[in-house]
């Protein structure tokens, strides 16, 4: 009888679904299940930031400040919560295959903690049913690969991690929503003595026309090692 259920399992968790994926028109304000936009020649060059808003169940994809793509996403379902923070991109496969789930695929993983936690595509149902990663339609996922470097930063946030203008970002990616322009190239700030100690985060920075660089983002900080495995 245990041998049989086991049997069950590894058939269930085998016949993998991918939801393909449907890229629709900037123009579409509510993204249904599948659904994707896609447009990278909006801003061709600078520093990637991804957003995964687990409240809209939406990824934002930002290059130098302005939004280049959306879509839907699948984040963890109740008893296996997506973790919130700060992440980089820590590894990258085209085709994995999970160990834990008894050999689960997970085609363009991106992995952001080594407890497990990724982005790959898989199945969108239209709510939260992951086992902790964020799903994404496969043929995003294929494009999103694409243009991801090891290192980039990815935000995972909610509306009890982060504030409004994460969760729910716009066109262009700052602390308080305001629209600016994005930074040139080569240019930075650096202010060391605003934190003398504890640990480093990555941030991205966008520059206000206002009071200059300022920072995105008052999430608190993560190291990546948030708990949690690949489905």
């Amino acid at each position: 009888m245990a041998a049989g259920l086991v049997s069950l399992e590894y058939l269930l968790l085998s016949a993998e679904t991918f939801t393909e994926g449907v890229r629709v028109s900037p123009d579409t304000n509510t993204l249904n299940p599948g659904e994707y936009v896609w447009e990278p020649e909006r801003a061709p060059e600078g520093p990637l930031l991804i957003i995964a808003s687990i409240t809209e169940q939406v990824a934002y994809v930002y290059r130098n400040g302005i939004r280049i793509a959306r879509s839907s996403v699948s984040t963890g379902r109740p008893g296996h919560p997506t973790p919130t923070g700060v992440f980089t991109i820590l590894e990258k496969e085209v085709h994995h295959t999970s160990s834990i789930y008894k050999g689960a695929e997970m085609p363009y993983m991106e992995r952001v903690t080594w407890g497990g936690i990724a982005l790959h595509a898989g199945d969108l149902p239209g709510y939260p049913d992951s086992h902790g990663c964020v799903r994404l339609p496969l043929e995003f996922s294929k494009l999103l690969f694409g243009v991801t470097m090891k290192g980039a930063t990815v935000i995972i946030a909610d509306k009890h991690s982060a504030p409004s203008e994460t969760v729910h970002p716009g066109l262009f990616f700052t602390r308080i929503g305001e629209e600016s322009e994005p930074e040139a190239a080569g240019q930075f700030d650096w202010n060391p003595d605003k934190s003398p100690s504890c640990a480093v985060e990555r941030s991205c920075f966008q520059r206000s026309p206002r009071d200059g660089c300022r920072r995105t983002s008052s999430l608190g900080a993560s190291n990546g090692c948030g708990k949690g495995q690949l489905e």
